[in-house]
């Protein structure tokens, strides 16, 4: 039977974690670092990127980094043309990058509502698009989108965060079709829910610990119907929790 590492191991293989300079993106590119991948990480701002990448670098992992909007579809293809430059293929993408504005929905402006949307909704469709064409050419690729249990249900007592919730409950949808249209073809599609330990208290001090408070659910879906469920633990900066696997 494969041991732990074996099955995470990530030798050889090419990972693009937008948003990945702070925060759970660069949690996540840590991760899929140690288990051996190489990485592309874009953000906007370079003066959060460009430390990101020179510790990685330090610590001896292969790392490229990008400054990127993704809601800018020339941005987008620019990474997605570096990537496959650096690493001649491509095997993961994790959509990550994204925002937030706080208003009451009777009161959210126009162009706050498209800046989420755009950033968190469209910006993964467009790197899903662009790195999506390179899995199909390798009929082989898993594209993760970072969602949130925001989009699950709705948030009665505050706070209010319209767009946010909007565009969270999109990208579970974009997962689902992507897995029907892909999922034959090579490509896995993953959504994860993230939500913070306060409202889930029991089931986190249950499960264990998240670096700064949080627990994760990954959803596994294909365009089969069976499914198996699988749940693993997992170490990430000396933090031990789990993760449920429905596939």
């Amino acid at each position: 039977m494969p041991t732990i590492n074996q099955l995470f191991d990530l030798t050889g293989r090419a990972a693009i974690v937008t948003g990945g300079s702070r925060g759970l993106g660069r949690e996540m590119a840590e991760g899929l670092a140690e288990a051996g991948a190489s990485l592309m990480l874009c953000a906007r701002r370079e003066e959060w990127l460009t430390p990101t990448v020179g510790d990685l670098r330090a610590r001896g992992f292969t790392v490229e980094g990008a400054i990127c909007d993704v809601s800018n579809s020339d941005d987008v293809q620019a990474v997605v043309s570096q990537t496959k430059a650096a690493y001649g293929r491509i095997d993961i993408l994790v959509n990550n990058a994204g925002l937030s504005w706080g208003e009451a929905p009777e009161t959210m402006p126009r162009e706050k509502w498209h800046k989420v949307i755009d950033a968190n909704l469209t910006g993964a469709f467009l790197f899903s698009q662009a790195a999506g064409r390179v899995m199909l050419e390798q009929e082989k690729g898993c594209i993760i989108n970072i969602a949130s249990v925001a989009g699950l249900h709705g948030s009665v007592n505050g706070p209010q965060y319209v767009g946010y919730a909007a565009s969270k409950a999109g990208l579970m949808g974009l997962t689902r079709e992507l897995a029907a249209s892909w999922g034959r073809r090579g490509i896995r599609h993953q959504s994860v829910q993230s939500d913070s330990a306060g409202r889930r208290r029991r089931r986190t001090e249950r499960r264990g610990r998240v670096p700064g408070g949080r627990r994760l659910e990954l959803h596994h879906r294909t365009s089969h119907r069976r499914r198996r469920r699988t749940v693993y633990r997992v170490k990430l900066q000396n933090a031990d929790f789990r993760v449920q696997i429905d596939c």
